[in-house]
C-alpha cells in the first residue's frame, strides 16, 4: 500500500541494517519488486531501537514501536493491535504496521535441556515484549522467571552486572548485544557475517543451531583434564629427575636420553586423549 516513494525509503532503511527483522522486510520487498536503494540521504542506526533516515526535512524510522511513533500514539496502537513490533513512520505517523514471527532453531529445546543435564543455567535477555519473551522461554524449556524481555542494551548489560559476569557464557547475534558481551566471562556469536558482533565476541560457530555451544563446553573441559593430568605427569616427571640430579645418579647420556622422551610422552599422550571428537559439523 506504499507509494513508490516510501518504498524505496523503507528498502533504504532496511538494507542498510543486518538485523533479522530488517532482513525480513527486504524479502518481503524482494517478493513484490525491489526497489534500488536512496543513495543521497542519510542513514543511521540507533542501538536498541532501529534505523533512521532524513530527507528534505522530514525523519523516517524502521524499528521498534516506542521509538519509530510519537508517544501518546503508542497506546493506541498497543490496544488496536498488539502483535505489530516494526512500524514504518514519518515523523512519527504510521506508514505501514509490521509482525514479524520468529521460529525456533528445531534443536533448541534439547539443547537447553541437555545444558541443564550439565549443570548449566539457562537465561534468556530479550528487547523483545515480556510476553513474547515468556512465550519462547516456555517453547524451548525455559522457567519463566529466566525469561527477561523488554531489554534494552543498557538494560541487558545491567542484568549481568548484578547477577555478576563471572562464569557467565553469553551468546549474542546483534548490535543490541554488543554492551552485555564486551561485560561477559565469555561470549560467543553465530552471527560472522556482522563483524561489530564477532569482534566482541570470544568466539564465533557457524554451524546452524545450538549444538555448537554445548559442544564447545564439552570440549573445554576435556581439555582442562588433558591440562591437569600433563600439570601431574610434568610434576611427577621433575620430582624424579631432580632428585636424580641431587643424588648424583644423573649423567649426560640419562639426561639426554629423559629430556626428548618426556616431551614427547607428553605429546603423544595429549594427542591421543584429544583425538576422539566430542562433536562434528
Amino acid at each position: 500500500s506504499l507509494d513508490a516513494g516510501d518504498r524505496r525509503r523503507l528498502y533504504t532503511l532496511a538494507v542498510h541494517s543486518s538485523h533479522p527483522k530488517s532482513r525480513a522486510v527486504v524479502d518481503a520487498l524482494a517478493r513484490i519488486e525491489p526497489p534500488p536503494p536512496i543513495s543521497a540521504v542519510e542513514v543511521r542506526e540507533l542501538l536498541g531501537k532501529g534505523m533512521e533516515l532524513r530527507e528534505g526535512g522530514r525523519v523516517y524510522r524502521l524499528g521498534a514501536r516506542a521509538w519509530a511513533l510519537a508517544p501518546a500514539e503508542v497506546p493506541l496502537l498497543e490496544r488496536r493491535n498488539p502483535r505489530v513490533d516494526l512500524l514504518f513512520t514519518r515523523d512519527g505517523t504510521i506508514l505501514a504496521e509490521l509482525e514479524t514471527k520468529e521460529e525456533l532453531r528445531r534443536d533448541a529445546a534439547r539443547e537447553v535441556s541437555e545444558l541443564g543435564k550439565l549443570g548449566y543455567e539457562t537465561f534468556i535477555l530479550s528487547g523483545d515484549g515480556p510476553a513474547a519473551t515468556e512465550a519462547l522461554a516456555r517453547s524451548c524449556g525455559v522457567p519463566a522467571t529466566h525469561a527477561f524481555g523488554g531489554r534494552s542494551p543498557e538494560g541487558k548489560r545491567h542484568w549481568l552486572d548484578v547477577a555478576g559476569p563471572k562464569r557467565t557464557l553469553f551468546i549474542g547475534d546483534g548490535i543490541n548485544d554488543s554492551l552485555v558481551a564486551e561485560a561477559a566471562d565469555c561470549a560467543g556469536t553465530p552471527a560472522i557475517d556482522r563483524p561489530f558482533m564477532a569482534a566482541r565476541s570470544d568466539f564465533y560457530f557457524v554451524a546452524p543451531g545450538l549444538r555448537p555451544i554445548r559442544a564447545a563446553l564439552l570440549t573445554a573441559k576435556r581439555l582442562e583434564h588433558v591440562v591437569h593430568v600433563n600439570l601431574v605427569v610434568a610434576l611427577a616427571y621433575n620430582v624424579v629427575t631432580v632428585s636424580l640430579a641431587a643424588a648424583g645418579l644423573m649423567t649426560p647420556l640419562l639426561c639426554a636420553i629423559l629430556m626428548p622422551v618426556s616431551s614427547l610422552s607428553t605429546v603423544l599422550a595429549t594427542t591421543l586423549r584429544l583425538r576422539k571428537s566430542t562433536w562434528t559439523s
